[in-house]
């Protein structure tokens, strides 16, 4: 893993440019998990419209780090985000070489994922996600980028109507 002090951090790239950004965007995910301001801006560094860059690998262990000891709904952002690297990284187009820890570090994520799955309640679309960041993490990025994809509606075949197929029990009449 590339610890936050390494001074090759300075050599990687983001989406806009050089990775300097990235380090004070994770230390404030360490000192919270939460923090959507922190949280979105390396989704747009590091996952730009589905395309990973050179910081994006190293960033994953950090990602999942963050959240080793937060509660189940404080995990989901920091590991969708990892999930959504790792759907990138699964891409047959990407020729980015991967953390030599990345698949130790998706490994817990998957504990840490499915824990948040089994026991977090999630419905909508945070169970979609989740489930594509698990098949991303699994190896199956075809899996993975259809359930991130899919828009949540079907039209019935006899009538036209439209059906949400991810609707939680409470929005379903």
């Amino acid at each position: 893993m590339l610890s936050l002090d390494n001074s090759q951090w300075n050599e990687l790239q983001a989406a806009y440019g050089s990775a300097n950004e990235i380090l004070g965007l994770l230390k404030r995910l360490y000192a919270n998990p939460t923090d959507d301001e922190a949280l979105n801006d390396l989704w747009s560094s590091l996952c730009h419209q589905g395309t990973i860059y050179s910081a994006s690998i190293p960033a994953v262990p950090h990602l999942v780090i963050s959240v080793v000891n937060s509660t189940l709904e404080d995990r989901m952002g920091p590991l969708l985000l990892a999930g959504a690297i790792a759907e990138s990284l699964g891409r047959p187009t990407e020729t980015l070489q991967g953390d030599s820890d990345f698949d130790e570090y998706c490994s817990k994520a998957v504990e840490l994922l499915t824990d948040t799955i089994k026991y977090g309640n999630l419905v909508d679309d945070d169970l979609r996600y989740s489930l594509s960041a698990l098949a991303a993490f699994l190896k199956d990025s075809k899996l993975s980028s259809l359930l991130a994809n899919a828009d949540g509606v079907l039209e019935c075949p006899k009538c036209g109507e439209e059906i949400e197929y991810f609707a939680s029990e409470s929005s379903v009449g």
